[in-house]
């Protein structure tokens, strides 16, 4: 990558997005999702597109994606043109467990993942 403008480092995760089938429902009522949208977020990987949207060259480095969470934020970093060579990815150790890790905080993601990869509409 040539001349870099921005280095962002902290939270990149994966979201999950419903669209409802109809009316937001009132309190303790029902309600259909009509689709799932599994997404990038966290302030660092939104930050990121944005700026890079901007025409920035945007890098992101700190945190650890695991196995189960690399591939999608992969493949919208490309989308963008983000440089994600400071980023670790892989399951540490063949535990099989996925963890996250930035500024000292570490979330076990694995199982999480796994529920909001059933639900993307791929």
């Amino acid at each position: 990558m040539g001349k870099l403008d921005v280095y962002l480092y902290g939270q990149t995760v994966l979201s999950t997005i419903h669209k409802l089938a109809g009316k937001f429902p009132e309190i303790d009522g029902y309600g259909e999702i009509q689709k799932s949208f599994l997404c990038p977020g966290g302030e660092v990987m939104n930050a990121a597109m944005l700026l890079s949207g901007l025409g920035l060259s945007t890098a992101i480095g700190g945190p650890h994606w695991g196995a189960e969470t690399a591939d999608v934020l992969g493949r919208y970093a490309e989308r963008y043109g983000i440089d994600t060579s400071g980023i670790v990815r892989g399951d540490p150790k063949g535990s099989g467990f996925n963890y996250y890790n930035s500024v000292g905080l570490s979330l076990v993601w694995s199982l999480i993942s796994r529920s909001l990869r059933s639900l993307s509409p791929e």
